[in-house]
Order: C-alpha cells, then sequence, then structure tokens
C-alpha cells in the first residue's frame, strides 16, 4: 500500500494536609477583602483555591454555587478528552478510493486545514490540498467519479441551540463536523471598489469561482466606521455569501483584517475544492460530484494513499490558548464517539464529561450540568469548587498532569498578555479565560518557581474566579481576578517548597 502521512504534548501526609488548611485560613480572609472592595454589585462572586499537592481548599468563597463558567468549560472538556484519548492520541483524516469514489474519511479533527497552523508551516490553502493531490498521483489515482465526504464520527447536528441566534455567522459560532475545514469559515477580504459610494472589491479564502459574495448590500466611505458582515446565503448545498455594511477605505486595520463568517457545510467545501484539484490534475472528468455519505453507506478502502493527522498537544493548545471553540466541541463530539461508538454528539458528549467528572471527583460533580464543549452555552454550570478539585485532580494524574499544565496559556501568551502585562507575578501561572455576556471567569495554576525549585518540585495551587450576572462591564471583573491571581502568587511566594523525595541509597 502507497500512502503519504501529512502531520500537521500517611500519617506525615495528614500533617501535612492540616498544616495547609490552617496557612489557607489568613490567604482567604485577604481574599474576602478583595471580592468586598470590588464592589461587583448584585453580582455572584464565587471562588476556590485549593493545594493540588494535597487537595486541601485554601481559599472557598461561595464555591458551591452552581455558576456558568463560559470558556473556562473548556478546561473540563479538554481534559476529559486528554484522560480518554490519551496524550499520544492523534486525529486522523483519511484518503483513499473505493472504485471509482475517492472518500474522505473524518476523524473530527478540527485543525485541518486550520489557516493559524497552516501559516506556521509555510503553507496556504491550495498548498494543503496540493499536498493531498501529490500523494494520490503517486499512487497513480486515476478515473475518480465522486468525492465521498464521510463525516459521520459525529452527527449532523452543526450548531447547538442554546448559541446565541443572532451570532451564529460569527467565527465563534462555527459549526461542528466529522470534517472540519479551515476553522469552518470563509475568510473575505475587502478592498476600496471603483468608487466612493460603491460596493467594495472582495476575495476569499478558501477561494472558487463557485464561492460567491453578494457586495450589493455592502458600500464604501471616506468617513465613519468600517461595520461590514457577512452571512451564508439560505440554500441546502450553496456556497454563497451576502456582505452588508460600511467599509472604510481609510481604515488600515478593516484592509488587513479578513471578515471571518461561518461555513454550513465545511466538509463539502473541503470536498469540492479537492475535487476540483483532482480534475485539473487529470484524475477526475470535468462532472466528478461531491457528496456526503448516505446513513448506512460502506466503503471498501482499496487504496488509502493519504492520512492527515494532528496530535492532540495541538488541538488542546487551540483549544486553552486561542480558545477556539470549535475544537472544544470537537474534543467533546470525540470522545463521545471513542466511549460510545455512536457519532459524536453533544448529548452522549454530555453524558461523557459527566461520567468522567463522577469517576474522579465522586459525588463532588453531581450538580454539574453540561450542555456544550466550549461553554458558549448559558445552559452549563459548575460550582467553583468542582472546577478547581478537577484541576487539582488532571495535576495529581502522573501521565496527564504535564500535557494539560502545557496545554494552558501563561501570562506572556494568548489572552492572558494583556491583562496581566502590568501585574508583578513571580511564579508560573497558567490560566483560561472565560467571558459571555455578564459573565467573566478565570481559572488555572499557579506554580512555585525560586531558587533550588524547578516546574515539577514547586507546590501548585489551582485556583477558580467566577463573576456570574454583573452588567457594569469588564474592568472591575478582570481587575478582581487580577488582584487574587496577584495575592495568591504573593502567597504561594513565601511558602515553602514541598518536600522532595529522597534518593535511594
Amino acid at each position: 500500500m502507497m500512502h503519504a502521512r501529512l502531520n500537521l504534548a500517611t500519617i506525615a501526609i495528614g500533617v501535612f494536609c492540616s498544616a495547609a488548611v490552617a496557612l489557607g485560613q489568613g490567604l482567604e480572609q485577604q481574599i474576602r477583602g478583595l471580592v468586598g472592595a470590588a464592589k461587583l454589585t448584585d453580582a455572584q462572586v464565587g471562588i476556590a483555591v485549593i493545594d493540588c499537592d494535597t487537595g486541601d481548599p485554601l481559599v472557598t468563597i461561595e464555591s458551591n454555587r452552581s455558576m456558568i463558567p463560559a470558556s473556562n468549560l473548556k478546561l473540563v472538556t479538554s481534559g476529559v478528552a486528554l484522560s480518554v484519548l490519551g496524550p499520544e492520541f492523534e486525529f486522523r483524516t483519511r484518503f483513499f478510493v473505493d472504485g471509482s469514489r475517492l472518500v474522505i474519511k473524518g476523524d473530527g479533527d478540527p485543525a485541518l486545514g486550520d489557516p493559524k497552523l497552516l501559516a506556521e508551516r509555510g503553507w496556504d490553502v491550495p498548498q494543503f490540498i496540493d499536498l493531498i493531490v501529490q500523494a494520490a498521483q503517486k499512487a497513480s489515482v486515476r478515473g475518480i467519479t465522486e468525492v465521498i465526504v464521510d463525516d459521520r464520527i459525529f452527527d449532523r447536528e452543526s450548531v447547538h441551540t442554546a448559541w446565541p441566534a443572532n451570532q451564529l455567522n460569527l467565527w465563534y459560532c462555527a459549526p461542528v463536523s466529522g470534517i472540519n475545514f479551515h476553522t469552518n469559515v470563509l475568510e473575505i477580504y475587502a478592498r476600496a471598489g471603483d468608487r466612493i459610494g460603491g460596493p467594495p472589491l472582495v476575495s476569499t479564502q478558501p477561494a472558487a469561482t463557485w464561492i460567491q459574495v453578494d457586495t450589493s448590500a455592502a458600500r464604501t466611505a471616506q468617513q465613519g466606521a468600517s461595520t461590514l458582515g457577512a452571512q451564508q446565503t439560505p440554500g441546502e448545498l450553496a456556497m454563497n455569501w451576502r456582505l452588508s455594511g460600511t467599509y472604510r477605505v481609510t481604515d488600515r486595520s478593516a484592509q488587513r483584517e479578513p471578515i471571518e463568517v461561518t461555513v454550513r457545510e465545511p466538509g463539502l467545501m473541503f470536498g469540492r475544492l479537492l475535487a476540483d484539484a483532482i480534475t485539473r490534475a487529470g484524475m477526475a472528468d470535468a462532472g466528478v460530484i461531491t457528496r456526503l455519505a448516505n446513513g448506512g453507506e460502506e466503503f471498501s478502502k482499496q487504496q488509502e494513499f493519504a492520512v492527515v493527522s494532528t496530535p492532540i498537544s495541538a488541538v488542546l493548545n487551540r483549544c486553552n490558548v486561542n480558545s477556539q471553540n470549535l475544537y472544544a466541541e470537537a474534543l467533546l463530539k470525540r470522545v463521545a464517539h471513542e466511549i460510545t461508538g455512536q457519532p459524536g454528539s453533544w448529548t452522549n458528549g454530555a453524558t461523557v464529561v459527566r461520567s468522567k467528572l463522577q469517576q474522579v471527583l465522586g459525588s463532588d460533580a453531581s450538580d454539574v450540568r453540561i450542555s456544550d464543549g466550549s461553554g458558549l452555552s448559558r445552559e452549563n454550570r459548575i460550582a467553583p469548587i468542582t472546577l478547581a478539585r478537577w484541576l487539582a485532580a488532571m495535576q495529581r494524574d502522573a501521565g496527564l498532569g504535564v500535557p494539560f499544565y502545557d496545554s494552558m496559556a501563561g501570562v506572556t501568551e494568548g489572552r492572558l498578555q494583556a491583562r496581566f502585562r502590568d501585574r508583578r507575578i513571580t511564579n508560573d501561572v497558567r490560566a483560561k479565560t472565560g467571558f459571555i455576556r455578564n459573565v467573566w471567569c478565570l481559572s488555572g495554576y499557579i506554580r512555585q518557581q525560586g531558587p533550588g525549585v524547578n516546574g515539577a518540585g514547586g507546590r501548585t495551587i489551582a485556583f477558580v474566579i467566577m463573576v456570574n450576572d454583573f452588567k457594569g462591564g469588564a474592568d472591575k471583573p478582570r481587575d478582581l481576578q487580577e488582584d487574587v491571581v496577584e495575592a495568591l502568587d504573593r502567597w504561594l511566594t513565601r511558602q515553602a517548597p514541598k518536600p522532595q523525595p529522597a534518593l535511594g541509597g
């Protein structure tokens, strides 16, 4: 078989536990003072801090309250995925021939054709597709009449019913498919047209003659704000979008940044782009058909010629550092398929997550409500103490603690960089932000650093800071979260490093 692979993370303990609780008493008073000073009127504030080495709580402020976690739910989803799939897992999208049919067998990989990951390798979409075509040419693929998109590893409910209906065209509401592509968005680049007041000119990525953008409802202007938006037009398989709003020709940021609009059938878009490429290469006739696999349709893998793989470490990083919702949802559905053998869905994915939490935490997870994997749904609920215990349990797992910790952003990267630029942080902080309307959350770890203390040897604490129902804007809840992290960092710096195991003689 000829195929190419394209690779796109006792008693003594009881005494110590008691000491940890005692140390935490003064810390909790300090954190309560910060909460009071923040004056988050009418808001719900829940905070939990746990010593990861012992499991002892250090701070518990309204920590049993069931709250909306926003994107902090990704720390549950990604941790469960790492536990179920394993740190060596790879998503694998397979390409093979069955007679005159070229089949793309999806694995739910959210990173397939991700423009950010392609750019890191110096590729764009045409180059990525050309690598697959080259593999087909080396395998002497000929006479293709159909390109079949087999996305059945997931169900075909691609948009969650609890996501905001008026935002479903935006990148963070991208649909979820068994074959995702280009993060399931179309990038539309605008530039000045022939005259002020007329429609802008546009180009797209990906690009194809059958990808059409109607610009009749858009206008160029010299003054005002750029307000361009786009939406895919109705139609079962339509690859048409409608652009609306104003494009200010002197807005440099608008000229650099594309409009990212969701794609309803990303697998079909990928299939059609591949069909075009193999047709140009002489491996298919001009009338090649692209379609989804039927419900019970079976294929014989006569000739596998390419596999595109993505390590779970890369997926976890995009999920937790870049907060890509698509990645979290794909992880949720993929673990559901792994456990049940059925197409992954939000329903069986939520069941798997709750089951794993119950297995690890016991009754502490009994009140958890899982609606989706990313936290975009407002129907998710988890108590701060439950999330903190989950984080602590992940760190105590010898095989999962390091890759899970490494999947999160430090204060010099991702969304944390701007927030902690003016804060004095001594130790290593890894965290996940979370925001939806009136909800601000920040959760993660602080690991002790200092002379003679390496990453694995220092004490680690897990923290969860949730603010719900605050209607006064982002500044106050974010200031509180940063104040709390700074206070925890100072407290941890003053603690003695945890005892190191004696070397055998």
